[in-house]
């Protein structure tokens, strides 16, 4: 048998590659060759921290890992995040925030490199929408991005939950302050949220002076008031519209300490229109109503001023029976007031439709035959009656069609 030689060099290649295989353990179930699918990930539980000891924020910190096949040992990056504090001040017309409505957004701001990581700064963003101003928490965060050119992968990141829960507010009252020769009355608005990050929950709080123009200094101002009566008077009522008077007494009170009763009328009314048929496309006798009701999202209000202190709405609804052969409306319309100083805010007795009923009905009226076979003449009616205070308004549309049979 011929002997084989085998080089020193080769000895010494054999010998690196066990080394470097034995370096490898951790990937040894792919037996030297890479697998680009293999990607790991995860946060190490016990770095994470969160620190409130600021009265601005409260920040956390935490350390994500990651391992690809295409390395020899893991990445690591320390990660971010922060539920901050409001503190400001806001110009507002009046002193009424009214109920808030929230909605969450996102936004991307910056990012870095660390070897192959890229963090992506970003920021949650909860507003409050109040009617006088809009209050917005910001939360931002980290977010890290894997790649070494040959694996790639989202790093496993702590994000804020969107079950935010809203703990309301509250308004208390601040000395005036004089700029500039003006005079702004204040109120403190304070307010919270409770937000959930890596499964505990946190509270960020706002704390908000609302500010008011109340006058110049030396004018005498009103600086809130108290309802001492209200009603209505004067309604009539004339086929499908009825007209009256909402009127409220109040006591104003005045910078100076002063004190004058008023008494402020707004004519209101309520309007019920024909219903529109413009919708329907019959084509066949079989008549079935699906649904009936007003549809909020066509609502339509236009607001008047009337004088300094009192403003009107007057409200356009449209009443919608959907069938199976197309759609009816019946427009509706009313007025309301509010009296708003600024500092105090009181509604005026107000009217509207309530009881609405409808019925839609396809009736034959006659029939015949031409050359092209037997035909149907119908009529589809929709009726409508709503009241009105004391009243019941009542109106009908038709529409004759043929159909053939």
């Amino acid at each position: 048998m011929k002997k084989v030689k085998i080089s020193t060099a080769i000895i010494a290649s054999l010998a690196g590659l066990a080394a470097l295989s034995s370096c490898c353990r951790p990937f040894d179930d792919f037996h030297g060759l890479p697998d680009y699918s293999y990607f790991r990930t995860g946060i190490y539980a016990e770095t994470f921290t969160a620190d409130s000891s600021s009265p601005a924020k409260t920040v956390f910190e935490y350390r994500s890992w990651a391992e690809a096949a295409t390395k020899m040992r893991r990445a690591e990056i320390t990660l971010t995040a922060a539920v901050e504090n409001v503190n400001t001040e806001v110009r507002v017309e009046s002193f009424d925030p009214g109920e808030g409505v929230m909605d969450i957004d996102y936004r991307d701001e910056n990012s870095r490199r660390d070897q192959d990581i890229t963090v992506t700064e970003s920021t949650m963003f909860c507003r409050l929408r109040y009617q006088n101003f809009t209050l917005e928490y910001r939360l931002p965060f980290e977010r890290a991005f894997y790649n070494d050119g040959k694996t790639s992968g989202r790093m496993a990141s702590l994000v804020f939950g969107e079950d935010i829960t809203d703990n309301g507010y509250s308004l208390t009252d601040l000395e005036s302050e004089v700029s500039n020769g003006q005079v702004f009355m204040r109120k403190l608005f304070r307010h919270s949220i409770t937000v959930s990050f890596n499964g505990k929950r946190y509270r960020a709080t706002a704390t908000v002076v609302l500010k008011r123009l109340a006058g110049n200094e030396g004018d005498n101002y009103v600086t809130g008031c108290e309802l001492l009566d209200s009603g209505i008077k004067d309604l009539t009522n004339d086929g499908n519209h009825a007209s009256y008077t909402s009127w409220i007494k109040v006591r104003q009170h005045f910078a100076d300490g002063s004190e004058e009763e008023q008494t402020f009328e707004v004519l209101m009314y309520g309007i019920m229109s024909e219903p529109s048929l413009a919708d329907m496309d019959i084509s066949r006798q079989e008549l079935v109503c699906y649904e009936a009701g007003f549809d909020d999202s066509r609502e339509h209000v236009q607001n008047v001023f009337r004088n300094d202190f009192v403003e009107a709405f007057y409200y356009e609804r449209l009443f919608v029976a959907t069938y199976n052969q197309g759609t009816t409306e019946t427009l509706f319309r009313h007025v309301e007031a509010v009296y708003n100083d600024g500092f105090s805010k009181i509604e005026f007795p107000s009217l509207r439709y309530e009881n609405v009923e409808h019925e839609g009905s396809l009736i034959a009226v006659s029939g015949g035959s031409d050359e092209h076979g037997h035909y149907g003449e119908y009529e589809f009616t929709e009726r409508v009656n709503a009241t009105f205070a004391d009243y019941t308004h009542s109106s009908q549309a038709n529409l004759r069609i043929f159909l053939s049979e």
